[in-house]
């Protein structure tokens, strides 16, 4: 007789809201407040040694991480704001995702597309990278709950079928490198740190008060999720 297996229903605490299902109504019981932080833009420091076509070429001897943080400052969205002609972060987000095929063909905008890179050809600012914690913040993000009195953190793959619990200076000091994990998580499930595979934003979930800490230290930019709300075209700040 075949047996039937079906397998168990993952750990919300664990893993990102699906695309078509709204945030804190995916959290309900969970986690009652979510942050979408902007993942930063990075403007080169020095352009005769890299741009915009080489930063990432060469064969280096250290992270990803460790290369962007030396040689670029953060951007903010609302600095590309500034120096461009996009009116907002709605704008500054569908040319992103416009930029990767993330957006159905009735939402998609190329004008807005060919704005923001323009901007960062001209000031020499790199794209965040989609679909995961971007290193631009992570070190603050991991810094803020350490000040939460953690020493170690549990990493897992978007479907939350791989775990590993790791120390979280060893993080910071890339002694173990962030790669293609999308969940930070602490192991009494109070916090997660997530992001969604086809999005410019990192989620920050847990209660009010802690979320509140994590953006203040961190210096997160962004907006708190509501509840009639899903994508970024539609939150309000």
């Amino acid at each position: 007789m075949k047996e039937n297996r079906k397998l168990p229903s993952m750990d919300r605490h664990t893993i990102g809201p699906p695309a078509d299902i709204q945030i804190l109504k995916y959290y309900e019981g969970i986690f009652d407040t979510v942050y979408v932080s902007l993942n930063p833009f990075a403007q080169i420091l020095d352009s005769s040694n890299y741009t915009l076509e080489n930063f990432w070429e060469e064969d280096l001897n250290e992270t990803w991480k460790q290369h962007l943080l030396k040689n670029t400052n953060p951007v903010t969205w609302k600095n590309i704001v500034e120096i461009s002609s996009l009116k907002n972060i709605n704008e500054i987000d569908i040319a992103l995702r416009t930029s990767i095929l993330g957006l159905n063909l009735d939402k998609q905008n190329y004008e807005l597309e060919s704005l923001l890179e323009s901007t960062l050809e001209k000031s020499q600012i790199i794209s965040p990278i989609e679909g995961r914690i971007p290193h631009g913040n992570i070190n603050f993000i991991l810094k803020a709950i350490k000040s939460l009195n953690y020493e170690w953190i549990c990493i897992g793959s978007e479907f939350g079928d791989y775990m590993e619990l790791v120390w979280i200076d060893d993080l910071i000091n890339d002694v173990k490198e962030l790669t293609l994990q999308t969940n930070l998580y602490t192991y009494d499930r109070k916090i997660l740190i997530t992001c969604h595979w086809d999005s410019f934003q990192t989620y920050i979930c847990s209660s009010r008060e802690i979320v509140e800490k994590i953006v203040q230290n961190a210096n997160l930019e962004g907006f708190y999720a509501k509840y009639q709300h899903r994508s970024l075209l539609e939150f309000e700040k």
